[in-house]
């Protein structure tokens, strides 16, 4: 072999390299909960290349043959070759396919236990709302755990615990930590039963809690920072005969019966109702807590984490069909096109609100606890100096996966893809994590609500819904003009969730 061959033929097998690399290792991959190494901000989860990476690898292989002065017939088969282990491999990284359970094969795989549970909880208490409750357990969950280092704050929540996961709460290591900021990274209803006169409904929590922590006997040094990722078991219960009471915009812990301010201290009467409104004789309480793991983890933001779930199955519930022509009957003014619009407005401002560091332009269109989420991440991204962006975002594709609707809202949740290119830069501009040539494919299921009173095509203005003025919001959420409270999904549909692919159960 010639010299100039020879090189030529090195630097064809290092280029293949790389596109092999690229295909079939793709780097990016979005923020978990968990803090692990990652490039990506708002937008992880994961996504297929698909016909794009073959494209590519074609294109590398007629460079390759060029150089070699190869003929066609050597390059096909080749191509062939390639193209086919490619596709192989994609194959067998596949999970395998869920058990259709009787359905018709162009019928979606059914996901029955969300809906067993609603009908278990529907049938004493025909308004039970998973919206309402979801948000309820997130709010107790972030306030009990804020409030755990205060035995007189804790013990103003003892109308929603029972005495001893309370306690436990309360002793939970380690001793002097300040539990500053909470964000919920997964709220999963798990399991409903029902024993005597009571019903439960066991949640899965995934939480990262930002600490501060002045160490016994160092008096006078600075408090010390901690990060924890936590998962637990939170079991809710209440009696059978209680009732969802109607949603009033904000979610506030007050007396579980009036909805007054809790008394201080946690007197075991309400000093509005008179009622000792403990004991889920009105509304949920804590019974039961099992703390899966605790980890001491700081956050790492730089570097590249490959994605999980890229190529995992659409998971739809069952009955979809009927029940999205149903919501779009109630309402003439929604269709496929409306949602989309709404739904391409919502994920355009939110990649370019969380590459400027500034969620004001987003505050309108996601739901509270999501709001806090992301704030959660910009400002732990701040802390180590560093900036996630993403450049030429662009949601390819979505499809409905889930329609739910109760006396209080309508939710939509729907599997999204979308492509860009996600990386991190440092304060000198360079990059840490990620690429800003490379784009990233990704996919996640996202949830809408919207209150079940509220009617009308989707909006795609920054009109107050509430007043009709030029929409502006403080961070608690209400329009500054009139009050509205925007961002509940009282008027119109906001991002309530975000889950990945692999965390996602339907």
């Amino acid at each position: 072999m010639k010299p100039a061959q020879g090189a030529r033929l090195a630097g064809c097998a290092a280029l293949f390299v790389l596109a092999a690399t690229l295909s079939l290792a793709r780097p990016g991959g979005g923020n978990s909960y968990s803090g692990s190494s990652s490039s990506g901000g708002s937008s992880s989860g994961g996504g297929s290349g698909g016909d794009a990476d073959l494209s590519f690898i074609i294109d590398l292989l007629e460079l390759i043959r060029t150089q070699l002065g190869w003929g066609p017939l050597p390059f096909y088969g080749l191509t062939f070759g390639v193209g086919f282990g490619i596709h192989r491999l994609r194959e067998l990284s596949k999970p395998a396919p869920l058990d259709l359970g009787g359905h018709a094969a162009d019928e979606p795989a059914a996901i029955r236990d969300r809906d067993d549970m609603l009908k278990l909880l529907r049938a004493p208490d025909p308004d039970f709302s998973m919206v309402l409750f979801e948000d309820f357990a997130s709010t107790l969950y972030i306030e009990s755990q804020r409030a755990r280092h205060d035995a007189r704050a804790l013990k103003g929540l003892a109308p929603y615990w029972a005495e001893a996961p309370l306690a436990s709460l309360a002793a939970r290591a380690p001793r002097g930590a300040v539990v500053e900021a909470v964000v919920v990274g997964t709220l999963r209803p798990q399991s409903v039963s029902e024993e005597g006169t009571r019903l439960s409904i066991e949640c899965w929590f995934e939480a990262n809690l930002h600490l501060r922590v002045v160490e016994e006997g160092a008096s006078g040094k600075p408090a010390k920072a901690l990060t924890h990722f936590v998962t637990e078991y939170w079991t809710f219960s209440r009696e059978r005969d209680a009732k969802t009471r109607p949603w009033t915009g904000v979610r506030k812990l007050g007396c579980p019966n009036c909805g007054a301010p809790l008394a201080a201290g946690g007197d075991a009467r309400c000093p509005s109702c008179g009622e000792a409104s403990g004991g889920g004789r009105f509304d949920w309480q804590v019974t039961k807590i099992d703390v899966a793991s605790l980890e001491a983890r700081p956050h790492s933001f730089t570097g590249t984490a490959e994605e999980v779930g890229t190529y995992g199955e659409t998971l739809f519930a069952p009955f979809l069909r009927p029940k999205l022509e149903n919501l779009f009957k109630a309402d003439p003014g929604l269709s496929a096109k409306s949602i989309e619009a709404r739904l391409r407005l919502i994920f355009t401002t939110m990649q370019s609100a969380w590459s400027a560091q500034d969620l004001r332009p987003l505050r309108a269109f996601v739901s509270d606890r999501q709001y806090d989420a992301l704030s959660y991440w910009i400002e732990a991204y701040k802390e180590q100096g560093l900036r996630n962006l993403m450049d030429n975002p662009l949601l390819t594709k979505f499809v409905f996966v889930r329609v739910e609707r109760d006396a209080h809202y309508d939710a939509l949740t729907l599997r999204i893809w979308a492509t860009g290119c996600d990386y991190t830069v440092d304060r000198d501009g360079r990059v840490v994590g990620g690429s800003r040539t490379s784009e990233r494919h990704y996919s996640e299921y996202w949830t809408l609500i919207r209150s079940a009173a509220a009617r009308g095509t989707p909006r795609l203005d920054q009109a107050c819904p509430g007043c009709g003025s030029a929409l502006t919001l403080n961070m608690a959420g209400p329009c500054e003009h009139c009050g509205a409270h925007v961002t509940s999904g009282e008027f119109d549909w906001v991002l309530s969730k975000i889950e990945q692919d692999e965390a996602y159960r339907g």
